[in-house]
């Protein structure tokens, strides 16, 4: 390189040419190094994409599953509660029926022994009667609905 040299135009030119090659050389590899830069972050984005994709399908395929299994154990559920109030039923149909094998068999015992008197007949009375108390309380019909909820109440 000359020295700057008004005489000699040929010597700035030289200067201002290297410094335009320097300044573009500098350019190219700050592009180069932008460009590898958005290359790495295209193909970042193009894995967050599908790895978002894929998140995606998996939260979708969870939901639907989910949704699938509430529906299949109201079901259960509903079916559960009617064997329920079914089987109450039953015991109340059960439990009428030994009223009745109980009610035979106190009057049985109300039925005049020979030779009972009047105080051992009163004692029997007395007797069934807070016996057939005790049953009707014992054997008393339960409220199925109430227990158990109505059959329909898991229809909707």
């Amino acid at each position: 390189m000359t020295p700057d040299n008004p005489s000699n135009p040929e010597a700035g030119f030289m200067r201002a040419a290297e410094k335009a090659i320097h300044d573009l050389q500098v350019t190219a590899e700050t592009q180069g190094d932008l460009l590898k830069k958005a290359t790495r972050d295209a193909a970042l984005r193009k894995l967050q994409v599908r790895v978002l994709g894929l998140v995606s399908i998996v939260l979708v395929i969870v939901c639907v599953l989910g949704t699938v299994q509430y529906f299949h154990t109201r079901d259960i559920a509903g079916k559960v509660q009617q064997g329920s109030i079914s089987q109450c039923v039953d015991g109340n149909n059960v439990r009428a029926g030994e009223i009745q094998v109980w009610d035979h068999v106190l009057n049985a015992l109300l039925a005049p022994s020979p030779g009972e008197t009047a105080q051992q007949k009163a004692g029997t009375v007395k007797f069934v009667q807070d016996t057939e108390s005790f049953i009707t309380k014992v054997y008393a019909p339960k409220d199925c609905t109430a227990l158990f909820g109505s059959a329909n109440a898991n229809a909707g």
